[in-house]
Parts: C-alpha cells; structure tokens; sequence
C-alpha cells in the first residue's frame, strides 16, 4: 500500500515535486491553505504543513496519521490539538532558518547604514556624488531571540566587529551572545507554582 502524503502549502506542488524525485511512489494531497481542506484524509499517513494550519477535525479524520513534519520550527500548535494521538511522531524545520535569516539581517543592516536607497535613487538620476556611510563595526545589536536563528545572525554580527547582546523570554545564555536578558514576564512564568 502506498504512502499518503496531505501538503497543505502554498507551495504545495514544489514539496510534491521535489518529494516524487526521491520517494516514487508517494501519493499526494495538496492544498494551499487548511480552510480548502476536502475530502476523505482517512487513509492519510503523513502531514506536512505549518503549524499554525492544523484543525484539530484534520487530525480526528486522519485515524492512519504515522508523522507529521512541521514547515516551521515550532510545533506547538499541533501539540494543542486535542485529538493528537501520541503514537504520531512530529519532526520540524528546527535548525533551517538560521543561515538564510542571518544573511537577510546582514543585507538589511548593511542597505540601511550604506543608505542603499539613496544609492540606487543616485544612480537612477546618473548622480555620481561622494557619500558617507556608517560602518557596523563597533556598535551595539541587540538580539531578541538566542535560538538558532538569533544565535546565527548573533555569531555573524560579532564577526563583523560588532558587541552583541541577546533576549529571551527563557533565562539562559546563547553561545553567541556576550550578554542575556530575560524579561520580567518570562521570569514570572519559570518560577514554580505552589
């Protein structure tokens, strides 16, 4: 018997594709968004999609569901869901996020202290004047979030000479970070309750 694979993406068929490359005889569901959810998903063994598109009535009607693999690094929302059975393994995308997230920071940082704008408007009206820019060097980030993603765009901008300090809801300390915070409310909610 084939393996049945539910996708509920927005980039549904590309998962699909790269998917039929490696496993030939899959067999698919697609569906763009979870409110266009149709059909029997009784003989559904597996479940990729983000989290925060999960309804619990997906998975009461999924009785075969083996595996779920969240598109996002949370997994929380199918956590919530009451009919979850424990015997369904969830796997993530924890850990994908951290070096594309970190080469965007770097391109965001560098167009807005190089003023980009103005140098693209420059070029556009062939005005060919001397500007200053801001270094990064020696100046302060602060990081909201020491996980990965934080944590990789944190080992980055120390690379680039700059002193780093993190956030975190958690109190604990990334590698990557000189310094952590964690914020009063976190704090009130890793105390223990009596």
């Amino acid at each position: 018997m084939a393996t049945k694979v539910l996708i509920v993406d927005i980039h549904a068929e590309l998962y699909r594709d790269q998917l039929q490359r490696e496993f030939s005889g899959l067999q698919f569901m697609l569906f763009h968004k979870a409110a266009e959810v149709s059909g029997s998903l009784s003989a559904i063994d597996v479940m990729i999609m983000f989290g925060i598109e999960i309804r619990d009535q997906m998975l009461r009607d999924a009785p075969r569901l083996k595996w779920i693999q969240s598109l996002a690094t949370g997994v929380d929302h199918f956590l919530r869901c009451p009919s979850l059975r424990p015997d369904v393994l969830i796997t993530s995308g924890r850990g994908i996020h951290g070096v594309p997230m970190r080469e965007h920071v770097l391109y965001l940082m560098l167009a807005i202290s190089h003023n980009a704008k103005r140098q693209v408007e420059d070029h556009q009206q062939r005005i060919w004047e001397r500007r200053f820019w801001s270094t990064l060097y020696g100046k302060t980030a602060v990081i909201a979030g020491t996980g990965i993603v934080g944590g990789a765009i944190g080992e980055m901008l120390q690379t680039l000479g700059m002193r780093v300090i993190g956030v975190s809801r958690m109190p604990r300390r990334a590698a990557s970070t000189r310094s952590c915070r964690a914020n009063a409310c976190a704090r009130r909610q890793a105390r223990p309750t009596t």
